[in-house]
């Protein structure tokens, strides 16, 4: 079971973040125009930044791809498989743009095969491996709070072995596993892609905290879009508290 995370200083937790928004990765040059247009519309309607679509809409064409290999020289071949991770702050519509990326999986899903379970968002490792089986081996999972998933994971006894199940993940490695209702249940290069959202503070204080060894974090591509500044402290202040300092006259 894991520990709690330590609470960070404001002062570390600034720094961070302007290390963060200082790496400019633009996405606006991997899509086709067209991609981008659609990008640059959607954000507009959701009121949301360009990399809350790009990095699921990346992870969801990974899914799509299922088994498949990304020739890089010769002889040398990658499995397409991304895990994404997008932070921001709350209230930034971040849930609307989870949805939004389900939905059309959902509906590609719909018209292609039949009723099967493709989209995995919490659970246990076996039921993941059941989904897997059940979906040719290709699964994408969508979490709205990643922070929830990981606590999850590591509140489990089974929290260390569950990590290692998604290190290998990444890598495509076959998997292997007796379940408790259909036996030994055996997957040939599985494809699981990876998206979800998280709020800037709990990214932070995960990446001052966490384990940099097993390599659970380093193989997430991770974004967060540069935005006004707040504080810890005024972030952890209620609604209630701050308005009847600021605004008496709305109270």
């Amino acid at each position: 079971m894991s520990k709690p995370l330590k609470e960070i200083s404001d002062d570390v937790y600034r720094r961070a973040l302007e290390k963060c928004w200082a790496v400019k990765l633009d996405t606006q040059k991997t899509f086709p125009t067209l991609i981008d247009e659609w990008i640059t519309v959607e954000k507009k309607k959701l009121g949301v930044p360009y990399s809350y679509l790009a990095y699921p809409l990346l992870t969801s064409i990974s899914y799509c791809l299922g088994v498949s290999r990304v020739k890089l020289a010769e002889s040398y071949q990658e499995p397409v498989i991304l895990y994404s991770l997008v932070s921001g702050r709350s209230g930034t519509n971040k849930s609307s743009c989870v949805s939004l990326f389900r939905n059309i999986i959902n509906k590609i899903e719909t018209n292609e095969r039949d009723d099967k379970q493709h989209i995995f968002d919490s659970g246990t490792i076996e039921g993941l491996m059941t989904t897997l089986h059940e979906n040719n081996g290709s699964v994408l999972c969508a979490v709205d709070e990643f922070s929830t998933f990981l606590d999850a994971m590591d509140k489990n006894s089974n929290g260390n072995v569950e990590r290692s199940r998604y290190l290998s993940l990444w890598s495509g490695s076959s998997w292997s596993k007796k379940t408790k209702h259909g036996g030994k249940v055996e997957i040939e290069d599985p494809r699981f892609s990876f998206y979800g959202f998280n709020q800037n503070y709990f990214l932070i204080n995960m990446i001052v905290n966490s384990n940099h060894f097993d390599g659970f974090l380093p193989r997430f591509l991770v974004a967060t879009s540069e935005e006004e500044y707040v504080p810890i402290t005024e972030k952890n202040c209620s609604f209630e508290n701050k308005s009847s300092t600021l605004y008496p006259e709305f109270v």
